[in-house]
């Protein structure tokens, strides 16, 4: 974890440092890599922390508002200390805001989304835990809310720029049971055409 904010630190100090004026850009691709840091489940369980590999793309609505699609892959979508083999799906659809600042290279933004978790499994897993058990199934999708923000700086390198993401993801109703986790990502954001 010490490592990935390093890297989450170092790429938003070469945002800072590195990025030029790009704002006239109609298209982004954003591939990008984390962490995912759940909150108790039922005041007592927790799903693993695991890593969060995707994709982001997204296009400019007006001038400041983008309509985004993303497409993640958790690994481990399980308890901690179980080891059943689930792996998952996130996906969904957001709405987000840039903040374009005078004079600034860095561009915050704000998202507020809807989606879904989707599980992967060979098999039924039920997982037993001390005063429940929890069965899911292959496909098993738990409806999600996305909401957050970051910063990105477009062409820090030709098309390329960088991207750092903060977001919390709430399946409202995970078997009778909302629940949070924290996603902390970061990668590279491709971009192209006018507004």
């Amino acid at each position: 974890m010490k490592s990935f904010l390093k890297y989450v630190a170092l790429s938003l100090m070469a945002m800072m440092a590195l990025s030029g004026e790009g704002f006239a850009q109609k298209f982004e691709v954003h591939p990008f890599a984390g962490r995912t840091v759940p909150d108790k489940w039922a005041d007592l369980y927790s799903l693993k922390s695991t890593t969060i590999v995707g994709v982001k793309a997204a296009v400019f609505a007006d001038d400041t508002t983008q309509i985004e699609g993303e497409l993640g892959y958790l690994p481990n979508f399980e308890f901690r200390d179980t080891d059943p083999g689930i792996r998952a799906w996130a996906w969904g659809f957001n709405i987000s805001r840039n903040i374009f600042l005078t004079n600034s290279k860095v561009i915050p933004f704000v998202h507020f989304g809807a989606g879904a978790v989707t599980a992967r499994t060979d098999s039924t897993v039920v997982t037993v835990l001390p005063d429940r058990e929890v069965k899911i199934d292959n496909n098993d999708t738990f409806a999600t809310i996305t909401y957050g923000g970051g910063v990105k700086a477009y062409r820090v390198f030709g098309p390329v720029g960088l991207r750092a993401n903060i977001m919390g993801r709430t399946m409202p109703n995970f078997f009778g049971r909302g629940n949070t986790w924290a996603e902390f990502s970061a990668g590279p954001v491709f971009s192209w055409g006018q507004k």
